[in-house]
């Protein structure tokens, strides 16, 4: 494109480059919308992750715990 600036919809960009556009770059705001976009994504991934397994640890403690009762219920219903 020899250094001249061209319409955004016509701009074919290199990498590392960009045709400067009002105040911003649309190179800079093709690549700031994908890693935001990708940083949302990963954030929300982590969280959800984060909360299933909080939820499913208390899950299995309380079974855990339940099971152990139940056991010593029925030991001492078995021997008295």
């Amino acid at each position: 494109m020899g250094g001249q600036c061209v319409p955004p919809a016509y701009t074919m960009i290199p990498h590392g480059e960009s045709c400067v556009v009002g105040t911003t770059t649309r190179y800079d705001q093709a690549d700031v919308s994908s890693a935001r976009k990708l940083r949302v994504q990963l954030a929300f991934k982590d969280s959800m992750v984060y909360g299933i397994m909080q939820f499913t640890l208390s899950i299995t403690f309380r079974y855990i715990l339940h099971q152990s009762e139940s056991q010593d219920i029925h030991c001492c219903e078995l021997y008295d």
